[in-house]
């Protein structure tokens, strides 16, 4: 289990260099998941090393078709982001299996690149600093586009009902 550094490609999903929860260096045209497998007492989730494809359609199906054990862990998407508008560009997926206000780090790609986020969650927040620091914008319902100062500026993530 790799604790999900505050660079991490925050997204892992490339989120996603190794142990990045939000893919750390994710080039353009890559799509990755990554699933949470923990969580420390903090709150911050421990995710799996982000897995990429180079399409979304691929990414999906390598995520669903993962052992029934992993599945069970982290049942659904609590956040895919983009690193365009309105959920396109490059993307990470979050799997996880509830929306209890587990969050965590983005890497420095996906800190300066996160333009949108398409919500698995009823709120997912999106923080100018890292661990949850400094103000917040929030996507609700379905997601959305991320307004400037949280436009390429998104340093942690916090997935809530």
């Amino acid at each position: 289990m790799n604790r999900m550094p505050v660079s991490v490609l925050v997204t892992v999903v490339a989120l996603l260099g190794a142990a990045d929860p939000a893919g750390a260096a994710t080039p353009r045209g890559k799509h990755c998941y990554v699933r949470v497998i923990g969580q420390q007492a903090d709150g911050e989730l421990v995710t799996t090393e982000p897995a990429c494809y180079a399409t979304a359609a691929q990414a999906r199906q390598a995520a669903t078709s993962s052992t029934s054990q992993q599945r069970a862990a982290s049942s659904f998407v609590l956040a895919t982001h983009y690193d365009g508008p309105s959920w396109t560009g490059s993307s990470t997926a979050v799997y996880g299996s509830d929306c209890l206000g587990g969050w965590l780090n983005t890497s420095t790609y996906w800190a300066n690149e996160m333009e949108s986020t398409q919500n698995g969650c009823s709120v997912v927040r999106h923080f100018y600093g890292q661990n949850l620091a400094g103000a917040s914008q929030a996507t609700t319902g379905s997601g959305g586009n991320l307004v400037p100062p949280y436009h390429h500026h998104a340093w942690s993530i916090q997935y809530t009902s």
